[in-house]
């Protein structure tokens, strides 16, 4: 099947799911993921595919998310026991491998890690994990210095939208998931090799 019909598929299924706001947000995603991926020679069919369906575990309550992760033995960080939306990326990933039939690693891969920034995270996921922080409905003045930036380098980006989710979980007094603290070395030791170059 050609990446345009199954895209097509999905919007359809989707449309069904989602309220539609959050599924215009996944088209605009969707969209962004695409066009960062071209600047950064990905896979852009991927990209626009991971970015689409990125959602698909916001059509569950928390209660739902909590007892999806227990099913699929989803590790539970009390982050997330705390604010259960943050499962609906990796329980997301789990619908569409076990209900959608999606085989695609990379996208499921992509879906399961746009919310919470990891070390080590790969060039799709990143892609995502940026598209659906700076699609262009989401109005914030920060975010125009993070677009440009994810124009230059992927990293240099990430690092600073870890920065700036640390920086509001903070002040929020959220509980922050302990990823969050490697992921942050890790792109900052990448920074610094680079600037060393």
């Amino acid at each position: 099947m050609k990446e345009e019909e199954q895209n097509a598929i999905w919007q359809a299924r989707l449309l069904q799911l989602l309220p539609g706001k959050r599924y215009q947000h996944s088209l605009r995603v969707a969209r962004l993921a695409r066009e960062l991926a071209q600047k950064w020679q990905l896979h852009p069919g991927k990209a626009y595919a991971a970015g689409l369906l990125h959602d698909i575990g916001r059509s569950l309550s928390d209660e739902e998310l909590l007892a999806a992760a227990l099913q699929w033995d989803i590790n539970i960080h009390p982050a997330e026991k705390a604010n259960p939306t943050l499962l609906h990326a990796p329980v997301g990933a789990r619908i569409l491998i076990e209900d959608w039939g999606l085989a695609d690693q990379e996208i499921s891969a992509a879906v399961a890690g746009h919310t919470i920034a990891q070390a080590g995270m790969k060039p799709l996921v990143k892609v995502v994990f940026l598209a659906d922080l700076l699609e262009p409905e989401r109005n914030d003045p920060d975010l125009d210095r993070l677009r440009i930036l994810a124009q230059k380098g992927l990293d240099q980006a990430m690092l600073v939208a870890i920065n700036r989710t640390l920086a509001w979980l903070q002040n929020k007094k959220y509980p922050i998931h302990p990823d969050i603290w490697p992921a942050r070395h890790y792109f900052r030791r990448k920074m610094r090799k680079t600037a060393g170059k």
